[in-house]
């Protein structure tokens, strides 16, 4: 129980603004950190692989396989596309639903994400004379689809790294369409209602994400059509609940031709690009060899230039092994997305009990990208002697870290009373706080630095730093503050078993309702109890239902609950196992 406690405090709640306090004039210690060069298997970032899965012959997504993309080749990434060519004038059957769940539920189980993609048809017209009909469905059908689709989304968001436009046309690459522009003989040509259609679907998908996943479309001009906007979205406007914050880009030719086979009409196309992805995602793939445009020094440039995050390792071969030959693939693998490299802290040699000590963390970005989805920065205090963890949430926007910057970071920490006396390790944490505590070795991100730094059981990045904390006789004032487990560690008389039952709740975030599943919760007639705490600790919910054969289902209003990071714990008389959600406002 104690480890899940501790996930709780660690994911604890995203402070907007915290004052800068004068730092105070305890002895300090300054570590130096050096980089690493190896290939990390950080999250929603780097090369993917393709897979693919058709309702015509569906594809059963193999867990040894996936396990071995993250394990013999440091891949975090799946390409999942679904190709619903048997259901273009039909609903999607419930045999095909189950299905797309069964191969979320692989991909979770292997530590990875996907690149999702919906489609109709693959049928490459180029080999026909690009004439009509193409085979996508029409505006109504993928409407319905995606109303279908749209609760297995919100559940399985949380190994959905973003989430590609598709539907529209061949591939779901927006192009070749009979339904989406006025006249399929001359696809380019896409009147204000076309664009007005289009939007209908994207605004459908991102009703079904959470606000911090976007939505992919294949083209700068596509974004600029339905929004009516040319102008790139700007900091203060970044990662909103937006449309215009909501919508990135994938490219899939790239470096294929000088205008990258359709995706650039001209060079404002390129500048328009390059803005947008400071603060929305960009990846794809290469679609055609073309040396000397698709060599090293073109890639190299135009990686940076577009801030990509991640790209297909499956395709175009002949690109790929021309990058291997150049000599840069191991520069593309390490610089995809987001690398960060903590290269110095500043930190006391001791402090005490309700009184404030200073850290000081500088760290750099050497990817190309920032973080495509925000993470709370965690300072870990871990006592050597019992092994018992203490969390502090350091106020971090990561998506905001540029690449090539360094973040100088200043925090003001106060130890809590009632933390024993002792030494203590300290480490950070960047928790993906979509998923449990067991899965953070997967789906934290790893610090680019050598010397073992890394815990990949728990997602720690040691400082290797030691702290002595002994009894002080004040209060901690705040906001930051180093704290002990709240939650209580078992129900009273009972000693439970961590994690023995599976269940799930999703939307994750959540503004409103969250929708609980148990399977297999429990024996017949046993009692379930559902609590809800607040970030102290403190108990804001309690229910209780008895357990029945299979799934229980039901829905939780999260309304009357501040914004901010809860823990729903669930228990039987001998059995319990906690998740976290957030309410957003």
């Amino acid at each position: 129980m104690k480890q899940s406690v501790c996930a709780f405090l660690r994911y604890g709640v995203l402070v907007l603004a915290v004052a800068q306090l004068a730092t105070p004039a305890l002895a300090q210690q300054t570590v130096t950190y050096q980089p690493s060069t190896e290939r990390i298997a950080n999250p929603e970032r780097g090369f993917y692989h393709y897979i693919e899965t058709k309702a015509s012959d569906p594809n059963a997504y193999s867990l040894s396989q996936l396990v071995g993309y993250r394990r013999n080749e440091d891949i975090t990434l799946l390409y999942c596309i679904n190709y619903l060519d048997t259901f273009v004038e039909a609903p999607i059957s419930n045999g095909y639903l189950d299905h797309f769940e069964a191969n979320m539920n692989a991909v979770r189980e292997a530590g990875l994400k996907c690149v999702l993609r919906f489609a109709y048809t693959k049928d490459d017209p180029t080999v026909r004379n690009e004439q009509p009909p193409f085979g996508d469905a029409t505006k109504e059908q993928v409407l319905a689809h995606i109303d279908q689709l749209g609760p297995l989304l919100t559940k399985h968001a949380d190994v959905i790294a973003v989430m590609q436009a598709g539907f529209i046309g061949v591939w779901g690459e927006w192009y070749y369409t009979d339904h989406f522009v006025d006249n399929p003989s001359v696809p380019w040509q896409v009147s204000a209602t076309q664009q007005a259609n289009r939007l209908e679907v994207v605004e459908a998908l991102l009703t079904h994400l959470p606000e911090d996943l976007q939505v992919a479309v294949r083209y700068p001009s596509a974004k600029q059509g339905m929004l009516q906007r040319t102008t790139p979205v700007s900091a203060e406007e970044a990662f909103e609940n937006t449309n215009l914050a909501r919508i990135g880009f994938h490219n899939d030719c790239f470096l294929a031709g000088d205008q990258d086979f359709g995706t650039y009409r001209d060079n404002t196309d390129r500048e328009f690009l390059a803005a947008e992805t400071k603060y929305v995602g960009l990846g794809g793939e290469s679609c055609q060899n073309n040396p000397p445009r698709s060599s090293c020094d073109n890639a190299l440039a135009e990686l940076a230039q577009f801030h990509w995050t991640y790209i297909n390792a499956d395709y175009h071969p002949q690109v790929l092994s021309g990058w291997e030959s150049g000599g840069c693939m191991e520069e593309i693998e390490q610089r995809l997305g987001y690398r960060l490299v903590l290269t110095e802290g500043t930190y006391p040699l001791a402090a005490a009990t309700g009184e404030d000590f200073g850290v000081q963390l500088a760290i750099e970005n050497a990817g190309w990208a920032a973080p495509i989805q925000n993470r709370p920065l965690t300072l870990i205090a871990t006592n050597t002697g019992t092994g018992e963890a203490y969390t502090a949430v350091l106020p971090a926007a990561l998506q905001f870290w540029e690449a090539g910057a360094t973040q100088q970071l200043d925090y003001t920490v106060c130890a809590a009373e009632g933390i024993p006396a002792g030494d203590y390790a300290l480490s950070l944490q960047l928790p993906d706080t979509a998923l449990s505590d067991d899965n953070q070795g997967n789906y934290a991100i790893q610090f680019a630095n050598a010397g073992n730094l890394w815990d990949d059981a728990s997602g720690f990045n040691s400082l290797n730093h030691t702290m002595r904390l002994t009894q002080g006789t004040e209060n901690c004032a705040g906001p930051i503050v180093l704290i002990s487990d709240a939650l209580p560690t078992h129900v009273e008389g009972e000693d439970l078993e961590e994690g023995s039952f599976n269940w799930t709740l999703y939307p994750n975030p959540s503004r409103g309702e969250v929708n609980i599943e148990l399977a297999q919760a429990g024996g017949m007639g046993e009692e379930i109890q559902l609590e809800v705490f607040d970030m102290l600790g403190r108990l804001v919910d309690r229910k209780t239902m008895t357990a029945v054969p299979g799934t229980k289902s039901f829905a939780l209003s999260m309304t009357s609950y501040k914004p901010g990071v809860y823990a729903i714990r669930i228990s039987t008389s001998t059995r319990l196992t906690t998740r976290m959600i957030t309410v957003d406002k």
